[in-house]
């Protein structure tokens, strides 16, 4: 079992290291997005973990990176769609 956790723990925080590669960032910038994408990482293998099917993780960082995106197409008050 532990040897499960230490995957998990690397894992997560290799993820958040690969949130890194979108850009240049300051140093505190890149401490926020290193943990955010390690608090995301885990939350993904949980879901994964206690669903037993790497599907339900895909939907959560879908609706995870998805749902902003649509919230903010629909929020903006000039919208030029037909």
């Amino acid at each position: 079992m532990h040897d499960l956790y230490y995957l998990w723990v690397y894992l997560t925080v290799f993820y958040g290291l690969l949130t890194l590669l979108n850009g240049r960032f300051q140093w505190q910038s890149a401490l926020l997005i290193l943990l955010a994408g390690t608090a995301i990482g885990l939350l993904l293998a949980l879901v994964r973990a206690t669903t037993g099917t790497l599907w339900a993780s895909y939907l959560v960082h879908a609706t995870f990176n998805g749902l902003p995106n649509l919230l903010m197409a629909q929020a903006t008050p000039a919208n030029d769609w037909p």
